[in-house]
């Protein structure tokens, strides 16, 4: 009798054992399981957070274009319908060479108007929003302005006279609502959309990686929209041979 319930608690004992591992067997499967739904939800959100930030950018890029762009439509209201002259016509304004350049009088003017400092340069590509752009008189002794959008503004000396924006009215048989005014910069040199030399390294604002994306682009008649990059032209060239799309 003494060996059977000897036995019986022998027998009880491996059972025990074997159901613990049993169940510590489950345990590990079902780690495995929960650790591996992890990464995948973790995978789906760091995408989804990329695509929300993404769209966040473009719409923060949007509503800064539309700002600048309302503030010249209220200068030419102001000014007999006439968009800024910065032709020597008009030392005042004078100075604009690339799309981006603007004059610190016309900077201010707009800033009059309702502009703020880091509106004029594209959330996508805050390297831009310092000192150096803003304070490039200081480098270049010439009284402009690097801004982070390109401007089609009148006189500006690169920029090849069919694309300049005299006043709301359209031209080149575009009406205002199909003639470019401004844009998000989109530029590239030698085929580079990320490294753009001039006086001061700079790069095109919405890249993926080094691949350019599109950018806004706003219209004499006030409206912004967005266009992708394979909907765009290389419009024309300025100096160290930087193409200028939109």
């Amino acid at each position: 009798m003494v060996a059977r319930a000897k036995a019986g608690v022998f027998l009880m004992r491996i059972d025990r054992r074997s159901n613990r591992s049993a169940k510590g067997g489950f345990k590990r499967i079902e780690l495995v399981a929960v650790v591996t739904a992890v990464v995948v939800v973790a995978t789906l959100l760091i995408l989804g957070t990329g695509k929300l930030k993404e769209k966040a950018l473009r719409a923060h890029c949007c509503a800064n274009l539309v700002q600048i762009t309302k503030a010249l439509m209220l200068y030419a209201e102001d000014n007999h319908g006439l968009l800024p002259d910065c032709s020597l016509n008009n030392r005042h304004f004078y100075g604009p060479s690339w799309p981006w350049d603007m004059n610190t009088n016309l900077v201010e003017d707009l800033m009059q108007r309702g502009v703020t400092r880091d509106s004029f340069y594209c959330p996508a590509n805050p390297g831009m929003d310092d000192d150096s752009h803003w304070e490039f008189p200081l480098v270049s002794r010439t009284p402009v302005r690097v801004v982070g959008y390109g401007f089609l503004l009148y006189g500006s000396r690169e920029v090849p006279p069919q694309f300049w924006c005299r006043d709301l009215q359209g031209s080149n048989e575009k009406t205002p609502a199909k003639k470019e005014l401004g844009m998000d910069a989109t530029a590239s040199m030698g085929g580079d959309y990320a490294a753009v030399q001039g006086i001061l390294k700079d790069r095109s604002n919405h890249l993926k990686g080094t691949n350019p994306l599109g950018g806004n682009v706003s219209f004499e008649d006030g409206h912004t929209e967005w266009r992708d990059f394979k909907d765009m032209q290389h419009r024309f060239s300025t100096g160290a041979n930087v193409i200028w799309d939109f």
